[in-house]
């Protein structure tokens, strides 16, 4: 058993096939801290093991727009409006809530066109559903927000899983899930 094993450690045990309760028995972390770290990751379980998930995430937006339109990061930090450090933050996974919406946005203005990258198209196959399920994360944050109710305590009325309703973020919304989240927000209107 590792003791203080690090999230990276606890990522790659679960990569290489290992079930949610060996890497808790192997690296001492809690299994509902590993489902965190897997739900973070956009990642699913199945029969107690992880299915890598590819999240569509604005990261793989930003590059394709980019590309599509010959910009530098510099530039497509000017036009969204935030600094060249938190957007290269945000392609790393690490922005803030409010870098995100600004980004999504951005892409909502200007969809991005004739996208060549082979990479792109098998990450993001649908680059505006993404984008329309960050602005849809946008707009049930607000009205969470205005009622002064939490992710958890919406998931429970819409009803959905709180992780479906984080996955929004990046770029994550099924069919189901759209529809439900315009029929709460259209009832809390």
């Amino acid at each position: 058993m590792t003791v203080n094993a690090t999230p990276g450690q606890v990522l790659a045990l679960l990569k290489s096939g290992c079930t949610i309760a060996d890497a808790e028995r192997r690296t001492g972390w809690p299994a509902g801290a590993v489902r965190k770290l897997v739900d973070k990751h956009g990642w699913q379980v199945e029969g107690g093991r992880v299915v890598q998930a590819k999240p569509i995430g604005l990261a793989v937006l930003v590059e394709a727009k980019r590309r599509d339109r010959n910009l530098t990061l510099q530039q497509v930090a000017d036009q969204i409006g935030i600094g060249r450090k938190a957007l290269h933050n945000l392609l790393k996974g690490q922005g803030s809530e409010r870098s995100r919406e600004q980004v999504a946005a951005w892409l909502q203005g200007t969809p991005a066109t004739g996208i060549e990258s082979s990479h792109v198209e098998a990450a993001a196959p649908n680059p505006a559903k993404a984008v329309a399920a960050v602005a849809l994360h946008a707009t049930v944050r607000a009205r969470l927000q205005q009622r002064g109710q939490s992710w958890r305590q919406a998931a429970r009325e819409i009803p959905l899983p709180a992780s479906t309703l984080h996955g929004l973020a990046s770029g994550r919304l099924s069919e189901r899930t759209e529809q439900r989240l315009k029929a709460w927000l259209a009832e809390t209107d």
